[in-house]
């Protein structure tokens, strides 16, 4: 699944011999180590910030993807995609919607990573009616890297949250894939983000629902590795490249809409 866009930013994960990250390579977790969040955070370090060829070369490749998606000849189930048994959506289609693409994705994934810089580029080319949901690959209650995408969107810190995770990951390596709570709320602390109401999501009742919900959706879109994704909970893109992925994704959804 590598990329087209240039290796500037993410070499590296270019470099790994396999097409995405199986679930099976979620790292274990370490132990929290007691601190508040308070008391851990220290002065951040400087940030890397995404190259800005990649940013551009991001830019560009999102548009021939929309060109491609809409133009382009139709994707071909068994090639492009499958179709998921039962499937169902990540959330009923709602206020107007007529399609959802979700990407299943991990912070710990450095291909996800790599994907991200295209997938910001190429969000907010879909139209209006097509909402895209971000679930992080769960492994149940005690997963604190999922718990962390999931206590961003509660406490409507997201933006500030999910670019600076997989930098800090694989870019600027501050974080290790198997951050604990404790080192993740004082990375969080450090760069301004509330690292009280933070906590408090990640031991919210409603965080483990979150998880659970997010366990279920991956078993039954039968999704094998990260990033995957899977429109209208019915089809589980396949592709050749990142690039491939969006524009399938996005050529189903259009056709889903287009059918309503």
């Amino acid at each position: 699944m590598s990329s087209l866009l240039k290796p500037v930013l993410f070499a590296a994960a270019l470099a790994l011999s396999l097409t995405a990250c199986n679930k099976g390579d979620a790292p274990a977790t370490t132990a929290a180590t007691g601190d508040t969040p308070a008391a851990a955070a220290a002065s951040p370090a400087a940030e890397s910030q995404v190259d800005p060829e990649i940013v551009k070369q991001a830019q560009a490749a999102a548009k021939v993807i929309m060109e491609q998606a809409q133009t382009g000849p139709a994707p071909v189930e068994g090639t492009d995609y499958v179709v998921i048994k039962d499937g169902s959506p990540w959330q009923p289609l709602t206020n107007g919607e007529t399609a959802e693409i979700a990407e299943v994705f991990a912070y710990w994934c450095p291909h996800c990573a790599e994907f991200q810089p295209l997938v910001d580029a190429w969000k907010p080319l879909l139209p209006k009616t097509v909402r895209f949901a971000g679930i992080p690959m769960s492994g149940g209650n005690n997963d604190t890297l999922a718990s962390v995408f999931f206590a961003a969107e509660m406490t409507n810190q997201l933006p500030q949250v999910h670019d600076r995770m997989f930098n800090a990951i694989h870019l600027d390596r501050v974080l290790k894939p198997n951050a604990s709570r404790d080192e993740v709320l004082a990375f969080l602390a450090s760069h301004g983000i509330d690292a009280k109401a933070f906590a408090g999501a990640m031991d919210s009742f409603a965080m483990k629902g979150r998880l659970n919900q997010a366990v279920q959706f991956a078993r039954r879109s039968e999704v094998e590795g990260t990033p995957t994704l899977i429109v209208n909970g019915t089809y589980r893109v396949l592709g050749k490249t990142q690039e491939d992925m969006l524009r399938i994704a996005t050529a189903l959804a259009l056709k889903d809409n287009a059918a309503q």
